[in-house]
């Protein structure tokens, strides 16, 4: 009991060592609803911590020992205690290894954030101070309506407008509505 009263944080397990999300969620599932149970004073930094890696690194080694017996630092088979030890470091090795991986070890393909891409897109076409844009790439978006949300200025240098070939405006071509407050413009 002394060791579980100093965790006292979560600790998220994020090594899946190339294991399927249904196989995650069956350990997860177990070890929440089963060992918890079992050990009411255990708290849940516990484990999501050790008690998930433990029973990780366990299936792994279920799954894999024909191959990791293969491999050539194996100890001999007639000492059982060492090819148990082997087996689970090797287990340990690729569930660390594989983390981010697929099930057979190669790269997980980057995922692609259609919504971020299509903002960015929008931005650089709404923001966009080029000979293309004409009269309203002089700074001219949202004039109408009024000042931008807490004096927010879109044509920061940091932003996807940042152009090369951008078209130098000037004051007369500026239309600003009646909600444009000019003296917060300065």
């Amino acid at each position: 009991m002394g060791i579980f009263k100093r965790i006292k944080r979560v600790i998220a397990i994020h090594w899946n060592g190339g294991l399927m999300l249904n196989d995650l969620a069956r350990i997860n599932n177990y070890v929440f609803h089963r060992v918890l149970k079992m050990c009411k004073e255990c708290p849940i930094d516990w484990a999501t911590g050790l008690a998930m890696s433990h029973a990780r690194t366990l299936l792994i080694a279920y799954r894999h020992q024909d191959l990791f017996l293969q491999d050539e630092d194996c100890p001999p088979t007639s000492d059982i205690e060492a090819v148990n030890r082997f087996v689970g470091q090797k287990a340990w090795e690729r569930l660390v290894g594989y983390t981010g991986c697929m099930t057979d070890g190669k790269p997980k393909p980057d995922v692609v954030d259609v919504d971020m891409e299509a903002l960015i897109l929008l931005e650089m076409r709404m923001f966009d101070r080029s000979e293309d844009a004409g009269v309203a790439g002089n700074n001219q978006w949202g004039l109408d309506a009024g000042m931008h949300q807490d004096g927010w200025y879109p044509w920061s240098s940091d932003g996807p407008e940042g152009e090369k070939n951008s078209r130098e405006g000037n004051e007369s071509e500026l239309e600003v509505g009646p909600e444009f407050d000019q003296e917060l413009a300065q």
